[in-house]
């Protein structure tokens, strides 16, 4: 079941970043989480960088780092849309809640996926952003 939990998940996230890509005429960027990393190890190979201001825009997103909260990724980007939900009852900390921000600064087709596992960022995708 877990197998297929997963499977789905991805095949909802490609979608996703690829309807951004036939928006935008630009370049996407994807980063994942390696699970056999601690949150700690991908948080000190993950320079931090500072926010210029609150919103979806390309030094926003590389300022996320895999292992950091949704709250603290919306204190960063302003509130996602939650696009899926995905959850094995009998493990709650496998909630996984994949987020997307569309048409970042005004411009038509740039967005930006954002997954997160047991409340932990796992995943992200850009296109467009500048």
């Amino acid at each position: 079941m877990e197998k297929h939990l997963w499977r789905g998940l991805f095949a909802l996230f490609i979608f996703f970043v690829l309807r951004g890509l036939a928006q935008s005429p630009s370049t996407p960027t994807t980063e994942t989480f390696n699970e056999s990393e601690t949150v700690s190890q991908a948080a000190q190979s993950t320079p931090v960088q500072t926010v210029v201001s609150q919103g979806c825009n390309l030094a926003n997103y590389q300022s996320l780092q895999t292992g950091m909260s949704y709250s603290n990724a919306a204190a960063i980007l302003g509130p996602g849309t939650e696009m899926s939900r995905a959850e094995d009852p009998s493990n709650p900390s496998t909630l996984t809640i994949m987020y997307q921000w569309q048409n970042c600064q005004g411009n038509m087709g740039a967005n930006m996926n954002a997954m997160f596992q047991g409340d932990r960022l796992i995943m992200k995708a850009q296109y467009g952003l500048k």
